[in-house]
């Protein structure tokens, strides 16, 4: 019972973390600091896959700033690596697919990736 109560405060303390008039980003978003992290993960991306990556930074009405994809012929798994980089701290979502775009659970275990 105790960590659904602790559960419960962290959910509303996250609600009450947004700004009142905006939901994308919370308070104190820098959004030129989440740029220039976008362009050092795209240099650190580009010399480590020896290739160039595709950015997307002009992403609007979303909890996150930027998608960046280093292209399956890069990489060992012949498989695309996406990265999507949030709005809420210093995080992101790493998948081996588009990010929002699921594929079948049955067939990407077959796929192997």
């Amino acid at each position: 019972m105790a960590e659904e109560t602790d559960i419960d405060a962290v959910l509303r303390a996250t609600d009450r973390a947004q700004g009142p008039y905006h939901l994308q980003f919370p308070d104190g978003f820098d959004h030129h600091r989440a740029l220039a992290r976008v362009q050092a993960l795209t240099e650190r991306l580009r010399a480590d896959f020896d290739c160039p990556c595709v950015v997307d930074t002009g992403v609007q009405d979303a909890s996150f700033h930027a998608t960046v994809a280093v292209p399956a012929e890069a990489t060992a798994a012949g498989e695309q690596i996406t990265m999507r980089l949030t709005d809420h701290g210093d995080f992101a979502v790493v998948a081996a697919e588009q990010p929002g775009c699921p594929v079948d659970p049955d067939e990407a275990e077959a796929s192997g990736p």
